[in-house]
């Protein structure tokens, strides 16, 4: 193609508009008579039929096959092209969006060239690029270096585990990764991941009972994985790294875990900095740059909190007025530099809502909120939060979600819901089918029973194995709770 575009200063091959669509003539409009007075579309038509013996015909082909939209016809393309789950296709970047959709709905990831300039089709220079060799039998999951050169990923064995990391270099064979780390337990998986601090790569390796930690610097050209602490049989422990400390998530000594905190990991001296408190669960650590967040859960309740780390102050995170809820928070950007994030929460009778919030102002602004079709007014609910006595005299949280016209005279409907097991914590969150029955006059009561975590790791394994009958008793001691209050 020796002439320029007209987009370029070309001569366009087209001087007159292009006809409307869609088009409508005489001939067009009697067919769509005949057909929908014969009754002759869809499965079986004749009409389909003959279009399609004289366009396979046309084409020299030995099969032709009508569809409703050229989405349609990519997609069963790609199906008849043996396209799975986890392929990629490349397509144009400059395509109109069906083409695109259809590899999104068979499964496929879209991979997009760039576009030659000079024939306005893709570029196959491009295309050779995006042509790279394919990773089998990983865990899906990869960790990027910092300089972009390479690319760490586990790789599972036999039974479908991941127990292998390995370092690939971009732009070379697969055959020449480097093995990074080894799991020699068939029991432990293993997985890698980069310290909040940028500095060093964790690998982590569990059987969901025990854990042990290796980590290795960013700029090693050569990475040699140091073991952080030996495993010990139920011990749990994370290690991450922030401003010239390394912190210690774990429940050595902690059964509802804290957090340990030391400079240095060649010559660990650990001291004690988020301690450990009765059935009260500690969560992680996230950082900013003036900013501590983490999380706790008690008495069935999560609860956040923020440390300005300037001033070592540490308070809760309350940023709505209702009581029993599930709160959250993620970050606004990766760059930490900032006083931004983003909060969530929903409760019993709250939809989930996000905001975005200041952690140095306390200002918020609703930034997104589940809409609830049918409509949803929170304040036409009350939520209540008691305790009762089980057969032990272990204190059940429950939870009591009603309507604020509902009778609590003994005359209303009540359902009693519990769940306790795999240490699975029942919390206090929106459900819009529950509300179905709430509306009807029905009480909605929960009861956090043991086998969940409500309470911590001692509320876990007092419903579980030999104690399981702690659970059912936690359960019926609810219930006749509830009758005895009417």
């Amino acid at each position: 193609m020796t002439e320029k575009l007209a987009i370029f200063g070309g001569n366009p091959t087209r001087e007159k508009p292009f006809p409307a669509w869609p088009r409508v003539t005489n001939e067009i409009k009697k067919s769509l008579i005949n057909t929908y007075e014969n009754e002759d579309w869809g499965v079986g038509s004749s009409t389909i039929t003959t279009f399609n013996n004289q366009f396979a015909e046309m084409q020299d082909a030995k099969y032709a096959l009508s569809l409703h939209s050229g989405t349609s016809a990519i997609w069963v393309c790609l199906k008849a092209a043996g396209i799975e789950a986890g392929d990629e296709v490349i397509l144009p970047s400059y395509t109109f969006i069906a083409t695109a959709t259809a590899v999104v709905l068979a499964n496929a990831i879209p991979v997009f060239a760039d576009i030659n300039l000079e024939t306005a089709n893709i570029d196959p220079i491009s295309v050779k690029k995006l042509i790279t060799e394919k990773i089998d039998e990983t865990s899906g999951g990869i960790t990027f270096s910092l300089d972009d050169k390479y690319i760490f990923y586990s790789k599972l064995d036999k039974f479908h585990r991941p127990r292998t990391i390995y370092r690939h270099k971009l732009g070379t064979p697969v055959k020449d990764d480097e093995l990074i780390f080894e799991e020699k337990s068939e029991a432990f998986t293993v997985g890698i991941g980069l310290s909040a601090d940028d500095k060093y790569f964790f690998i982590s390796t569990s059987d969901h009972n025990t854990s042990e930690q290796y980590y290795f610097g960013v700029n090693e050209e050569k990475p040699k994985p140091k073991l952080i602490k030996e495993r010990k049989r139920g011990i749990i422990y994370s290690v991450n790294s922030w401003d010239g400390h390394f912190y210690n998530h774990t429940n050595e000594n902690a059964e509802d875990f804290k957090i340990d905190r030391c400079k240095d990991l060649s010559n660990q001296n650990w001291e004690e900095y988020i301690p450990a408190k009765n059935e009260v669960l500690i969560g992680g650590l996230s950082f900013l740059n003036n900013w501590m967040i983490r999380s706790e859960i008690s008495n069935a309740l999560g609860k956040l909190f923020v440390k300005d780390l300037k001033k070592n102050k540490e308070e809760e995170l309350i940023f709505t007025d209702e009581k029993v809820i599930v709160p959250g928070i993620s970050s606004t950007q990766k760059d930490k530099n900032t006083d931004l994030v983003y909060l969530s929460y929903s409760s019993p009778k709250t939809p989930g809502r996000a905001y975005l919030y200041n952690l140095k102002t306390k200002d918020k602004k609703l930034v997104k909120e589940q809409e609830i079709p049918s409509g949803h007014n929170p304040d036409d609910y009350i939520v209540e939060r008691l305790e009762c006595p089980s057969h032990d005299g272990r204190m059940v949280p429950i939870t009591i979600t009603r309507h604020k016209k509902t009778k609590i005279d003994g005359s209303s409907n009540l359902l009693l819901y519990g769940y306790g097991s795999y240490g699975s914590s029942m919390s206090p969150t929106f459900s819009s089918t529950r509300l179905s029955l709430i509306d009807r006059d029905i009480i909605w009561v929960t009861a956090h029973i043991r086998g969940g975590m409500e309470r911590g790791m001692k509320w876990w394994k007092e419903g579980k194995l030999l104690n399981k009958k702690n659970t059912f008793e936690d359960y019926i001691a609810v219930g006749k709770f509830l009758i005895e209050k009417k």
